[in-house]
Formats: C-alpha cells, structure tokens, sequence
C-alpha cells in the first residue's frame, strides 16, 4: 500500500520537522537498579532515558513525549504502591512512574496489559494524578455495537495543539491526534472483581477512530500500539497488529512495543513490506524502543504545509540506547542518570529496598533458572509445589480428594529479549522477601482446571512447541528462536514425560495449532504407568494460562474450576514462610528424548556456568559469550 502521505500535490507554503520521542514498557524500572538481584544495573532505568529525553529535545525546535504502555507496574516499587491502595486514605499517593513522568512532562501515553496487573482499580488511581492525559481506544466498560458507541474507560483518543516552528522561524498551530491500544484479550486475568472490563480488536477501532479524529481536526496521527510487529495479513483479535496498523489511511505514524524488542533494527528479518534498516511498515515511520528504558524511540516527521493542510513529506526513525557492550560483553553506560528523578525518587527507592530485604526463610540449595528450558529446574518446582500445598491445605472443599493434583508452571525469568541478566537467581543462605518476585515474576492468581488425559497432553504439546525442530544428527542448530520467550514453557509436576524435538510441533512457537496429529510428548506417565482412560485430574495454573495466555489450548478436555481469588505470590510466600528451610532438589520428572547426538546450541547467563552441575544427565558444553553477553552452550541430545 503506498503511503498516502509522501504525495506532494502543491507546493508548500511552509515545512517544519516535529519530532515524536517516545518510551515503551518501562515496567516500573525508573533507576538503574535491579530490586531482584539487588544491585545496579545499567542497561536499565527511565532515569538513563531521561538524559537521553534531554538531548533529543534540545536538538530540535519541536517535540512531544509519549509513553507507550506498560510503564505501572513490574517491579517490587509498583507492588508496594498498589498493596498500598488497600489501605490508604482517599488523598492517595502518587505513583512513582506518574509522578517521574510528571517530572518530565510526558505529553500523552497509553495503557499496556500489564498496567491492569493490580486490577482496573489500581490502574485508575494510578493514572488518576498524571498531568497528562492517557488514552486507550479498544479498553472499554462496555461494548456497543460500533467502537466509538463504546462506554470508554479512559478517552479513546486525544488531539493536542501544539504551536510549531517551521524551518523559516514562523509559527504555526499543529493538531495531532494520539490514539492509544492494547493487544486485545489480554486483560482477562484481571482480578474477579474487575471482570466486565472488555477488548476490541485493534484494528476494527483503529478503521472507526482514525477518520473521526481527521474530521474533528487532527493534522497528522500518531498510534500508540502496544502491540509487536506481527503477521501481515490481519486477523481479528491479533496480538502483535502493527503491520495491518500501518496499512490504515489516515495512520501516520506509530509506536510500537509489548514484546521487547527494538526496531529499527538491520538484524531483524521480516516481512517485505518492513523496512528495518529505515524503519518503516508500509512506508510509514514505526519504532519501537526496548523496553525497561533500554532505548528512547525518536521519529522525526518533516512536515510540509500546503492548501490540503499539513502533510508528512518525509521521516527518520531511530532507537537510542542507554548502554552499549564492548567486545568482551561487558555494559558500558552511554546515558548519564537524571539527578532531578534521582532526588525525587530515592526516599521511594529507600524504602523499596528496606522491605524486600526482610528475611523470610532459609534455602539450602540455590534456586535458578539458567537451565530451566533444557532440564528440571527447582525454582520452577518450587512454585509447583506451593501450588499444591495451598490447594490441600486451603481448597479442599472446592476440589475433591479423588482427582489427583498437577501442577504446571514456567520459568518466568529465563534471559530472551530480556538480556543476559534476566534470569531467576535465589543463592544458598537466608531467603529474602524480595526472592519471591523473583521466583514468580507477575501477580497472576491461582486458577484451577480439571483436566482429561488429552487435555494435559495437549497442553504440554503447547509448551513442547518453543523449541525448533531437531534432525536427528544435526549440529549446531538453534535449541529455540528469541522469539520463543522460555516464560511459554510449562512443564507439570505429577507427571513423567519426554520431549521429542525429532518431531513435528503441534502448535506454532506462538500457540497458533499447525499439527493437531503431531506429537512430541512420549512416555507420559501417571504414577509409574500410563495414564487410564478416564482419568481425571484438578491441573492448578494460574489466571493468565487460565484464561488462554500464551495461546495455551482451552477446550472440552480443559474445563475451569471456581475457586476463590488469591495471588500465586502470596501462595509462594506462605509456603516458603511455613516451610521456612527449604532443601529442594529437582524433581526428574521431564527430559528430552535422546536424537541420535544431534547437537544444539542454547543460551543462558554468564553466571550460568557456575551451576553446571544442575543438569547432570545432559551433555552441555560451554562455548564462550556471544556478542550479546549471553553464555552460548553445546547441548548434545
């Protein structure tokens, strides 16, 4: 589709560059600080992107700042603020992103799915003390039957007036209109009590929003989709829809993010209509700036004047970085830290820190999940054990003695886009409460299936399908793409299983069914022997694979239990307080099946190869740091 807005039909009468700057999925990280490993980390922080905020807005006469979602919450500072909502009083505070980018003088932003982590409630309050307005287009209270009937829970869209400089020193009045989405069915785990909050397709809005905010008077339209760049083809409901965003008249400029990563970027292979040199989609100028503040997202519209009105003529895109490795991939900082978010969050950061270093209990073998994608990994068996002790100790009337108990969880933490550094890590000694975010990384609640014998082989299909497939034989290939995140793959507790790379995946890395004959699950046991048939089983998950996060398969065999609202965090921290030494050794109940020596190549952190020792049965050889900081293994099937 040709971009509309690259047409010159008379000359201009004046042109100007208007520069978007733009953050997305900060995810609560406002300094340079890991509050889980608790200690600095550079390649991080809303308060590195902040020098960065300053300089692009320096070079250039004209600029707004926009944030693109996911900024509430994600660390151990947004749950203190959101458990503190309970119990403040009606002058609450303000949250410490918003009052940070009230500091900045962010101009607009929207919600991201995550943002709802605390429920529609939290999300509000925080948003209520902001000195600028979010909008969301596709989130609403209640549907009518077109969009823009829709009962809104936050405006839909915003038009700003901006007065501009154009390249002779004039000035002139600009109106830009900002719409906001966010991947549609991702906020139905909120909690019970913010259920009838409902999604739309992102497209299907954008067709009727788009032209109403052209007639009310918008000059040029910025999209904030929360959203990756996806399939090309548009499907209803899809989750990353920047490529059909782009092909929307009246679109002319987007900003994308949810799934962390960074466009442009020339090692990126895509679709052809994706310039990721240049970076645009269809023509149009789309960036899509990291995450945690990693990068600043600049687009630079160079605006011509004329009797249609202001029109796009020309643009550039870039994703500045924080921070670069060097050869031995070491993280050098290339942004400094803001004083000014410095003094006005450090009594927060303070008392961030006093309370996720209280001592809760004691562990006596590390917990990690450097391995937990090629082995058992008891920081994920420890979530699954909690599970069912919660469930035996405090459901019993809601889920009978007769259905035996699985467990299924994933390791949340487990590097991908999220770098070397982003791995669970517990060491040997007094385990602290900030151990639990760290072992359960989002709030989601417990939830309950009762399961069939095809249902919980279906599901394992799914989480067999991150990985690629393995001739047997072969050397050197991938164990899995990035954009298979490690956090898709669920392994049960109660059951014996292998995986059989050798064989086709049932489903696609992303959950879309290919092969519903396929089969890489072999040996799947119940107590020693193969499953009966009509076997039942109570699977505990939580809230988000509940509800079809990560296109987890839902249907006949798969039905959900009713249980009362708790989230798996404080599970985890009543069973770790109850059980107070903790001495947990993986559990083998789940390998992959030999292939004939295929050798694969897998990645994991540096801080990986102390702990080789935790996956004995299989053959790992180191290989050195890749150029990303990761540790690179040979992993001998």
């Amino acid at each position: 589709m040709a971009y509309q807005g690259a047409a010159k039909v008379v000359p201009p009468s004046a042109r100007a560059v208007f520069r978007i700057l733009a953050t997305t999925d900060l995810h609560m990280n406002i300094l340079p600080y890991d509050y889980f490993s608790d200690q600095p980390n550079d390649t991080l922080g809303l308060a590195r992107t902040a020098s960065l905020i300053r300089v692009a807005r320096d070079e250039v006469e004209n600029a707004i700042l926009v944030d693109n979602g996911d900024s509430l919450a994600g660390t151990p500072m947004a749950d203190a603020f959101f458990n503190g909502l309970k119990t403040a009083p009606p002058d609450q505070p303000t949250h410490p992103m918003v009052a940070v980018m009230n500091h900045l003088k962010y101009d607009t932003a929207t919600l991201g799915n995550h943002d709802f982590d605390a429920g529609v409630g939290g999300a509000m309050a925080a948003v209520s003390h902001a000195n600028f307005p979010f909008v969301l287009a596709n989130t609403v209270q209640a549907k009518a039957q077109k969009p823009v009937d829709d009962r809104a829970l936050l405006a839909p869209y915003t038009i700003l007036e901006r007065h501009i400089r154009d390249t002779s020193g004039r000035s002139h009045k600009l109106r830009i209109g900002i719409i906001g989405f966010l991947p549609p069915r991702s906020i139905p785990y909120v909690r019970d009590a913010d259920r009838g909050l409902f999604t739309r397709d992102i497209i299907e809005t954008a067709r009727a929003y788009v032209p109403l905010m052209r007639q009310r008077g918008a000059d040029i339209i910025l999209a904030l989709a929360h959203s990756g760049i996806g399939g090309v083809d548009h499907v209803t409901d899809m989750e990353n829809a920047v490529i059909p965003l782009a092909g929307i008249d009246g679109v002319d400029a987007i900003i994308a993010g949810h799934n962390h990563q960074i466009f442009p970027n020339a090692a990126q292979n895509t679709a052809p209509c994706v310039d990721s040199t240049r970076g645009t989609i269809l023509g149009k100028p789309v960036v899509k700036p990291g995450f945690w503040g990693s990068h600043l997202g600049v687009i630079d519209l160079e605006l011509t004047q004329s009797g249609r009105g202001w029109r796009v003529h020309d643009h550039k895109v870039q994703a500045r970085a924080i921070y670069k490795r060097d050869n031995a991939g070491k993280v050098i900082p290339t942004a400094g830290i803001d004083q000014g978010i410095l003094d006005l969050i450090s009594p927060t950061h303070q008392r961030t820190l006093a309370r996720t270093r209280q001592p809760v209990a004691r562990n006596h073998e590390p917990l990690h999940s450097y391995f937990a994608t090629i082995a058992p990994s008891n920081a994920v068996q420890l979530i699954q054990h909690a599970q069912i002790w919660y469930v035996k100790q405090h459901l019993q009337t809601q889920i009978p003695a007769s259905s035996p108990l699985l467990s299924a969880a994933a390791p949340f933490k487990c590097g991908g886009f999220g770098g070397p550094g982003f791995y669970t890590l517990v060491q040997t000694g007094g385990l602290r409460l900030r151990a639990i975010s760290d072992l359960y990384y989002y709030p989601n609640d417990l939830a309950i299936l009762q399961a069939d014998a095809n249902g919980v082989a279906d599901w394992l299909e799914r989480a067999a399908s991150i990985f690629n497939r393995v001739t047997p034989g072969q050397r050197d290939g991938a164990l899995k793409t990035p954009q298979a995140p490690g956090y898709h793959f669920d392994t049960i507790l109660g059951l014996t299983y292998g995986i059989d790379l050798t064989q086709p995946a049932r489903y696609s890395p992303a959950g879309v069914l290919r092969d519903p004959s396929a089969q890489r699950v072999r040996n799947l046991l119940f107590e020693g022997r193969p499953i009966p048939a009509g076997q039942k089983f109570h699977l505990i998950t939580n809230s988000y694979r509940a509800s079809g996060g990560g296109r987890y398969p839902l249907h006949e065999g798969l039905q959900r239990c009713q249980i009362p609202t708790i989230c798996v965090r404080d599970i985890l921290r009543k069973y770790i307080c109850e059980v107070e030494d903790l001495n947990l050794r993986p559990t083998p109940n789940w390998r992959f099946a030999p292939a004939d020596g295929a050798r694969v190549t897998f990645r994991s952190s540096p801080e990986s190869t102390k702990f080789l020792n935790d996956v004995p049965d299989h053959r790992l050889q180191y290989s050195g740091l890749d150029g990303d900081g990761f540790a690179r293994y040979h992993l001998t099937l």
